[in-house]
């Protein structure tokens, strides 16, 4: 695209009004002639009016007069010639207003194409910046290369080698093959029985649901009779330290406890049983129960406060409170014993959930088995079924008769 330059626009505006001066001066310069060609006339005339006699000066004055109609025909005819250039001039003048309009316009767009080229240029220098750290990151490529090309040769090397090694582990494959049908029969075997298992423990968790969906109808009815229950603990606290009227006395061991008869008829399923079975008798003896239990036990049966975790048998509280069948006492020991198993004493907690048929804590101890023996549980698909117990307990024996 060819585009005017502001040279070339101020030379033609100067030449338009310079050829514009040109022609209006010759046009003015023939008016003038003309004025002063009329004027010669007219002294003309008026010489040969006096000279001359009147027809002839009539006939001169006559050709005169048209002479100068004629010329003032022709100024009338510069005259407009000169309107006419003034008209061209204005028209000249709007086109030089619009070309410089264009020229701005020009202008602005050389500027940005100039900005453009500015940016280009940016552009061209980045890229070629961008070039040369190809160019070198090429190089460690083509020196990476050479050095994985040197690898591979490695690696074939060691390939071989593998393959060697390969046939001789299918030599000792085969002979594993041997074992593992071996195994195999065992395996079928051992299947049948943890399905077996399996059933049971299906049949288990059937009867847990519907334990859990008793037990929500069961909460609800412990919130009815809590309120009358924390009414009757105030009144029981009273009692504990009233030994004037404690009627009965409950030997354990060596020690002798006196308690109120009506208590122990509330609070224990199993007592109220032995005094409804001989209501004549004011003592009991009871031999299965240590002291330190039975004061515990004596406790929360007054108060309903639950033993702390400095150093309480938990686990001779819930068999004490599974005999007197006093059920909060024995729940809670249950939590608490469920709460301290580990990966060190599942396999006792284990045995004594089972001894005792809470499934809750078979459930937490063979968790913890599951972490301390993962090859045995996971890798032998026992995950679901708890009776590999036993064969990790005759591993534990067998363990510790070696060490």
């Amino acid at each position: 695209m060819n585009f005017i330059t502001a040279h070339q626009m101020k030379y033609l505006d100067n030449k338009l009004k310079q050829d514009f001066k040109d022609s209006e001066a010759k046009l003015n310069n023939e008016i003038q002639q003309l004025k002063d060609f009329v004027t010669n006339l007219s002294q003309q005339v008026q010489e040969m009016k006096g000279s001359a006699n009147e027809p002839e000066g009539q006939q001169i004055e006559a050709k005169l007069k048209l002479e100068v109609e004629r010329l003032r025909n022709s100024e009338s005819k510069l005259n407009q010639k000169v309107e006419q250039l003034k008209v061209s001039e204005s028209e000249l003048l709007q086109e030089v207003k619009q070309l410089r309009e264009s020229e701005s316009k020009l202008l602005q767009k050389v500027k940005l194409l100039q900005n453009s080229e500015s940016n280009l240029l940016q552009e061209v220098k980045l890229s070629r910046d961008s070039e040369f750290k190809l160019t070198k990151q090429l190089q460690l490529l083509s020196h990476s290369e050479l050095n994985l090309t040197q690898k591979v040769q490695q690696f074939r090397h060691s390939e071989i080698k593998l393959i060697h090694e390969v046939n001789k582990l299918k030599v000792s494959e085969s002979i594993l093959k041997i074992k593992i049908d071996k195994l195999k029969d065992q395996e079928i075997n051992t299947k049948l029985q943890l399905q077996e298992s399996i059933m049971n423990e299906s049949q288990l968790r059937m009867a847990v649901n519907q334990l859990r969906t008793d037990l929500k109808t069961m909460k609800l009815k412990h919130a009815q009779t809590m309120k009358i229950k924390e009414g009757l603990t105030a009144d029981f606290k009273l009692y504990i330290q009233d030994n004037s009227t404690k009627d009965f006395q409950v030997q354990v061991k060596d020690r002798t406890f006196s308690v109120h008869k009506f208590l122990l008829a509330a609070r224990s399923p199993t007592l109220a049983e032995l005094l409804k079975a001989n209501p004549e008798a004011n003592n009991l003896n009871l031999v299965d129960i240590s002291v330190d239990i039975f004061e515990i036990i004596l406790k929360f049966l007054y108060t309903d406060e639950l033993p702390g975790d400095d150093g309480t048998d938990f686990l001779q509280i819930f068999t004490a409170a599974g005999t007197l069948k006093i059920r909060d006492l024995k729940d809670y020991a249950a939590r608490k014993i469920i709460e301290v198993t580990d990966t060190e004493n599942a396999m006792a907690i284990y045995n004594f959930g089972k001894q005792y048929g809470h499934d809750g804590m078979q459930q937490k101890a063979f968790e913890q088995l599951k972490r301390k023996y993962p090859d045995i549980i996971l890798g032998g698909h026992y995950s679901s079924c708890v009776e590999v117990i036993s064969g990790i307990f005759e591993l534990s024996k067998f363990n510790n008769v070696k060490k």
